[in-house]
C-alpha cells in the first residue's frame, strides 16, 4: 500500500484539498494528539478538554467515599466528553495547521506536512487499496 501523498508538494496538496476527493486524505489522530501535546502545533485547546477527562476520571474514587455515588455517572460522563473533545480539538487543530489557515509560518506548514507524510501519519490510499483480493470460488481445500 502506497501514500499518494508522496508525490504530491505541500503547494499541489493544498490545491488536491479543495477538491472533493481531498476528503479522502487521513490523519491519524496519534500523531495530532501528539503534535499538539508536544507543542509543534500551538493550541491550548486540546489540553484543557483533556485536562477535563484526567480530573474527571480521578474524582471517581473521592466521589465514591465521599460523597453520593449517584455523581459518578456525571463523573463518567465528563471524562468521556473530555477525551472525545481532546482528539477533535487535536484533529482540527492539525488540520487548520496543514491547509494554512493557522498561526504556522508557510516554512513550518511545509515542514509539518513533509513530516506527516514521510512517516505515514497523513495518508492517501490509491484506489487499487480498496480492491477486495480475488474470491475463490474452488469450493475445497488447496491441493
Amino acid at each position: 500500500m502506497a501514500n499518494a501523498l508522496k508525490n504530491l508538494s505541500h503547494n499541489e496538496f493544498l490545491d488536491f484539498t479543495q477538491l472533493s476527493k481531498g476528503k479522502d486524505v487521513t490523519l491519524n489522530l496519534g500523531a495530532a494528539l501528539g503534535l499538539c501535546r508536544g507543542g509543534a502545533i500551538p493550541s491550548k485547546v486540546p489540553l484543557l478538554w483533556l485536562g477535563l477527562f484526567w480530573i474527571s476520571l480521578l474524582s471517581i474514587p473521592g466521589i465514591y467515599f465521599w460523597s453520593d455515588p449517584r455523581f459518578i455517572i456525571l463523573s463518567i460522563f465528563l471524562a468521556w466528553l473530555g477525551a472525545r473533545r481532546s482528539k477533535r480539538a487535536a484533529m482540527a487543530a492539525t488540520w487548520r495547521e496543514l491547509k494554512g489557515k493557522g498561526t504556522l509560518t508557510a516554512t513550518q506548514q511545509k515542514e509539518l506536512y513533509e513530516y506527516l507524510v514521510q512517516n505515514d501519519w497523513l495518508y492517501l490510499s490509491s484506489p487499487e487499496d480498496h480492491l477486495f483480493p480475488p474470491y475463490d470460488t474452488s469450493g475445497g481445500a488447496p491441493e
